[in-house]
């Protein structure tokens, strides 16, 4: 890559992380000025779910009882839903998809050289879109000794936040860190300053209506790989097995 190239796309990364941190104080402003609260029942994501994996039913209701668990703590409501993001019901919840990829395409993305082993996770901010790559996801259960319930959980719980955190979002620490390694026992939790941001991300997208117009706009199909301009937008969880 050109210095010219590196020094553009850096400089767009930049501008995209400024633009959300200038949003989420304003929805802030927003709410301290008209003087209302924020209860955690009215800021609510919807989770519209495309299991392509056929993740065994116990294991993701567990992994759904994790995830809700770490966004209720952050005073947020987390819903699951099979239907398509794009019958949604006009509300006031910010709807957003999960695409699980079954073996088949998970091989089709590591061949056409998309993805490597390592990584359980991806997230597409345009289309409102979190990927968990369930092959990856097993084995590194598998190979930590660790609650497959537990490592799901973990990863759909971070990619969906990257649908509502700012771009280069991945913290040294907590649910956010970018790498998972040795066995998993517990999720952990949101920063006080991640969880404000959340919030004051649905909190403006409520306002302005736009995550039911996100729901109802045409995106690509749920049911491809992960391909194009997504790249850009990757956000990935990365997996160590205990040595």
């Amino acid at each position: 890559m050109s210095p010219g190239v590196y020094l553009r796309e850096a400089f767009a990364c930049e501008a995209a992380r400024v633009w959300w941190s200038v949003r989420t104080v304003l929805a802030g402003l927003l709410l301290a000025i008209s003087g209302s609260s924020v209860d955690a029942a009215d800021l609510r994501i919807m989770v519209h779910v495309a299991d392509h994996a056929g993740v065994p039913k116990k294991d993701f209701a567990e992994a759904q009882r994790h995830v809700r668990a770490v966004y209720r703590a952050a005073g947020v409501v987390v819903d699951f839903l099979t239907a398509p993001r794009r019958e949604a019901a006009v509300d006031d919840a910010h709807h957003v998809e999960l695409v699980i990829f079954s073996d088949r395409m998970v091989t089709f993305e590591l061949q056409s050289g998309h993805l490597t082993t390592q990584v359980v996770g991806r997230a597409s901010r345009p289309l409102g879109r979190a990927y968990v790559y369930y092959r990856h996801v097993a084995a590194h259960a598998r190979d930590t000794r660790s609650p497959l319930s537990l490592v799901l959980g973990m990863a759909i719980a971070h990619e969906v936040a990257h649908l509502h955190l700012p771009p280069g979002s991945h913290a040294g620490g907590g649910i956010m860190e970018a790498r998972v390694s040795g066995r998993m026992t517990r999720i952990p939790t949101f920063t006080d300053p991640q969880a404000a941001a959340i919030r004051g991300f649905l909190a403006g997208e409520q306002r302005s209506g736009a995550g039911i117009r996100l729901a109802q706009a045409q995106t690509p199909p749920a049911d491809r790989p992960a391909a194009g301009s997504e790249d850009l937008v990757v956000m990935e969880v990365a997996r160590r097995s205990i040595r």
